[in-house]
């Protein structure tokens, strides 16, 4: 009987379906020419990011197509990591999600409409959010030493905050 419920439990908590909210995707990529792990669904060459994961460009651009709206592209060689921010609930209805992307090292673009919530772009040094209302046009560049450059345009660009991750400054 201990055995039943211990596997009842384990279903549960492996089910993608939490306190009766089915998991949104992330994120959609092209798998040729990247990597990707984490949680995700594989079919007819485009890999479906679930709750988080991981994805290294190859040779070539990595075009990403977040699931709220918008894109990211990875240059060639670039790792990101991508995860919704667990702290924010959305309300019934709304499909807004707080996105927190962590790039250790490469360059990205993004090109997508803020949310209700505020996103978080993760360095090894910094943390910079990025918050609405605006239409995010972000490129950002982090080297090997962790010098980090972000040109944010535009006539409606959000507002960008960058902290660091040591100095709290």
């Amino acid at each position: 009987m201990r055995l039943k419920y211990l596997l009842l439990l384990s279903a549960a908590c492996s089910s993608p379906y939490i306190a009766g909210a089915q998991q949104r995707p992330i994120a959609y990529v092209p798998t040729e020419g990247v990597t990707v792990s984490g949680s995700l669904e594989v079919a007819n060459g485009k890999a479906t990011i679930g709750n988080n994961g991981s994805i290294t460009a190859g040779d070539t651009t990595a075009n990403i197509t977040l699931a709220r709206g918008g894109e990211l592209r990875l240059c060639s060689s670039t790792t990101i990591h991508l995860t919704t921010d667990r702290s924010v609930v959305p309300a019934t209805g709304d499909n807004s999600t707080a996105l927190m992307i962590s790039l250790d090292r490469g360059a990205l673009e993004a090109s997508y409409k803020t949310g209700s919530y505020s996103d978080v772009l993760l360095t090894p040094d910094l943390r910079i959010l990025v918050s609405g209302p605006g239409d995010a046009d972000l490129k950002m560049r982090v080297n090997q030493k962790g010098d980090t450059c972000i040109d944010n345009h535009g006539d409606n660009a959000p507002y960008v905050t960058v902290t660091s991750q040591f100095e709290g400054g």
